[in-house]
């Protein structure tokens, strides 16, 4: 299970804000007011921060990743890789938000979706590709339930 492919559009708003940032940063060099100057240089600058962080978002998001085996699966990130044998899972929370807790004999992992589409008041978590195919977010909770033998306890 990887993220969807509609992260690109993380990509494609940090160029943009790149060029804002950039434009302002020229800006501020054109013109013979200092205090101007100054203030399009902090924007530029805050620009500049914004795309770096969308890029860090999007790094981050498309490196999550969950690799499901026959006795284990493994949860991969920007960080780290952990194995879980599917028979240490012993509890599957939902915690609400979208966010499941699974609960192992060493500890606890938060699955959580990698971002959210908005349209309106409706507010719905992007999915993932499984082998190529794009498939709904809760099909990974649902699929780990089965292959761990427990149910997903309501919140």
């Amino acid at each position: 299970y990887r993220p969807a492919e509609i992260l690109h559009w993380f990509g494609i708003g940090a160029r943009a804000a790149k060029g804002r940032a950039r434009k302002k940063g020229q800006e501020a060099f054109t013109g013979s007011d200092i205090a101007k100057g100054l203030l399009q240089a902090a924007g530029a600058a805050v620009e500049f921060g914004k795309s770096t962080l969308t890029d860090i978002v999007q790094r981050q998001a498309e490196e999550v990743s969950y690799v499901l085996n026959e006795d284990s699966f493994e949860i991969v990130n920007l960080t780290s890789r952990r194995r879980i044998a599917y028979e240490d899972v012993t509890e599957i929370h939902a915690l609400g938000s979208d966010r499941f807790e699974l609960v192992q004999r060493s500890g606890k992992n938060v699955v959580k979706p990698i971002a959210h589409l908005v349209a309106g008041r409706l507010r719905v978590p992007v999915g993932w590709l499984r082998n190529g195919m794009e498939v709904p977010y809760a099909m990974l909770i649902e699929e780990l339930a089965v292959r761990s033998g427990v149910e997903i306890i309501p919140e």
